[in-house]
């Protein structure tokens, strides 16, 4: 069983590297979408499965540039900032975004963006608060260093854990994509 599963992200992997059309993707006729529900019922507590699952997962995003983050909840409710290359996940973290106006915050927007100004030591001019590795996303919403849970809790920007900050911002270049998912109740 393992050995078909892995076949299946082979080919769907090879699939999406050659398909540019903004359809559907289809293996052997069948949606991508499709295959992964598949993969659901066949493994669902497989590593290797749950591992191809979210590689096809992000085939299945509307996303075109080899490049880029996002941010969506994960299955456990919390916030997590991925980082992808040729629609690998080559990193993930946990990522606390912007709270209800009622708690004091500013939902962070949803949609695609790219990355800006960085700056390794920003402070917040509203705020006057520090931003360690800030990476501008839309206006005055940065990614940057800060306290992090998965939930919401900031005024808008998009805060992950100092060690994470510092990685992402030596990768993540200006002008690379980011898609903010699940941020507005």
């Amino acid at each position: 069983m393992k050995t078909g599963i892995l076949r299946l992200a082979t080919v769907g992997i090879l699939v999406a590297a050659c398909s540019s059309a903004r359809q559907p993707l289809l293996i052997n006729g069948m949606p991508l979408t499709k295959k992964i529900e598949l993969i659901d019922a066949i493994q669902p507590k497989n590593k290797m499965a749950r591992e191809i699952k979210n590689n096809l997962q992000c085939l299945t995003e509307e996303i075109r540039s080899a490049t880029h983050l996002i941010l969506k909840k994960g299955d456990n409710g919390n916030f997590i900032l991925r980082y992808v290359e040729d629609c690998r996940i080559v990193f993930k973290t946990i990522a606390s975004p912007g709270k209800p106006q009622s708690d004091g915050g500013v939902y962070t927007p949803e949609g695609k963006f790219s990355i800006g100004d960085k700056y390794e030591k920003y402070e917040s001019i509203k705020y006057k608060v520090p931003l360690p590795f800030a990476m501008r996303i839309y206006k005055g919403i940065f990614i940057h260093a800060g306290h992090t849970t998965g939930k919401r809790e900031s005024h808008g920007c998009i805060r992950v854990p100092p060690e994470a900050a510092k990685k992402l911002f030596l990768w993540v270049r200006s002008n690379t994509e980011v898609i903010i998912k699940d941020t507005l109740p």
